[in-house]
């Protein structure tokens, strides 16, 4: 029972029905009275936030969902996949609801065609879609770098105190830290070593604080 109610939450947040939410999710083949959504579908923009944001804070948060959600796909392991506009920030596609197929099945929001404006302003860090295309980026170009992101070496999940943090380890000399939450988040090192923030190569104490949804990644 707590699992479907847990369920039945999470979908009403991302379907932007609950107080607060910032989601912007639709849920699809849910034409059955009291049975939950197949899915929530929708692109990573809507789902995060960005989609829905008001103000520069709103934007900045979305932001680091984005690059949060990615950067997990980045350091845990096999071959992170960007779906095609998640690149942009691009939100849901308005095209399609009069078509009678899209009345239960809401798949075709995040099938958005290519937004050649965004794309053509990726460069430019002042826009919405620069500023997701320059985040994701830099963490793909950080990625690129570190040998403990290879493929052969495995990725272990470690204990927290916090249940909103993930941490990840990849061998002995990479430590990646994932605060899901919108609180900030202080954490002692499960792993003895001299390490350093991988994005600037700055020392790092044992005791770590991150801010809402935030990630870091740490060398040893």
């Amino acid at each position: 029972m707590l699992s479907v109610q847990v369920a039945a939450s999470a979908v009403a947040f991302l379907q932007g029905q609950t107080a607060g939410s910032y989601a912007r999710g639709r849920g699809s083949f849910a034409n059955v009275p009291g049975a939950l959504p197949h899915g929530t579908n929708g692109m990573t923009a809507a789902l995060a936030g960005l989609e829905a944001a008001a103000t520069a804070t709103d934007r900045e948060m979305a932001l680091r969902r984005i690059t949060l959600l990615y950067g997990l796909a980045m350091a845990f392991g096999g071959i992170p996949l960007i779906y095609m506009g998640d690149e942009l920030g691009q939100g849901n596609d308005a095209t399609q609801p009069a078509l009678l197929s899209a009345r239960t099945d809401a798949r075709w929001m995040q099938r958005p065609c290519l937004d050649e404006a965004r794309y053509a302003a990726r460069g430019d860090a002042g826009t919405v879609g620069g500023m997701v295309f320059a985040a994701l980026r830099s963490w793909l170009d950080l990625r690129r770098a570190i040998p403990a992101l290879r493929a052969g070496v495995d990725a272990t999940a470690l204990a927290t105190p916090h249940s909103g943090l993930l941490m990840l380890a990849r061998g002995a000399q990479f430590l990646a830290l994932f605060n899901f939450s919108e609180a900030d988040c202080s954490v002692d090192l499960p792993m003895p070593g001299n390490w350093r923030d991988a994005s600037d190569q700055r020392g790092c104490g044992r005791t770590l604080v991150l801010a809402p949804w935030q990630m870091r990644w740490l060398l040893g």
